[in-house]
């Protein structure tokens, strides 16, 4: 055996016994962040990794490799995914509130009923990701990628989707509070059934999107927003009433 592959087999056992305190919580965030920061030189792979209903409350887990790992039904309060990988992950019913993910790559992530109160998700890639039943009371997807993401019967109350991509997603039946879409690319995006009124979409792309059944009573779709002409017609005609 090599140097090298006896370091890599080393290092792999070592990983090995940190996802094993992880799981059992016999690993605080000060031991934790001690640990990256002796071994910063690494890159941490826990792609595949079982780490459901775990509690990693508050932890430094940016730049991790995750895809493919199960969270589900973990506490990630407060947990900072900056720049991490979480492709594929499973995400679902998770507690993200307060969690820190910009530019963090969730593509194809199932994050089906998280609670993502006050998440950063700022120039995120989620695109094709599960959000469906998600909460993302105060979310922030600024800049983000959310191409084809499902977003129905998802709770969104003051939720900023400024400049995100948003084309293709799905929000059927959503009621959308206070929601911003300055901006935003919703090209084809499909708000069949939606509450959109009283929202604004300055400067937003809303070409082919699907308005069929929406309230968009007082909704602003003014001020540089591209839209068809059916579209503009169907608030104009809606606006007053």
């Amino acid at each position: 055996m090599s140097d090298e592959e006896r370091k890599t087999q080393e290092y792999d056992a070592v990983l090995g016994e940190i996802l094993r305190r992880l799981r059992s919580g016999d690993i605080d965030i000060y031991e934790w962040d001690d640990w990256r920061k002796e071994n910063s030189y690494e890159k941490i792979d826990f792609s595949d990794v079982d780490l459901s209903d775990t509690n990693l409350d508050e932890m430094n887990l940016s730049g991790i490799n995750f895809s493919n790992a199960n969270l589900s039904g973990s506490s990630l309060n407060a947990t900072n995914f900056k720049q991490a990988n979480l492709t594929n992950a499973n995400l679902s019913e998770v507690n993200l509130e307060f969690a820190e993910l910009k530019k963090a790559n969730l593509t194809n992530a199932n994050l089906t009923k998280a609670y993502l109160s006050n998440t950063d998700l700022e120039d995120t890639v989620l695109t094709d990701a599960n959000l469906h039943e998600a909460d993302l009371t105060s979310t922030n997807f600024f800049n983000s990628n959310l191409q084809r993401v499902n977003l129905n019967n998802a709770k969104y109350v003051d939720t900023n989707f400024e400049k995100a991509n948003l084309s293709n997603a799905n929000f059927h039946e959503a009621v959308l509070d206070c929601t911003n879409f300055t901006k935003a690319n919703l090209t084809r995006v499909n708000f069949q059934d939606c509450n959109l009124s009283y929202l604004v979409f300055e400067g937003a792309k809303l070409n082919e999107a699907n308005l069929d059944g929406a309230d968009i009573r007082y909704t602003v779709l003014d001020k540089g927003c591209y839209y068809d002409d059916e579209i503009g017609e169907h608030r104009y005609e809606l606006v007053g009433e």
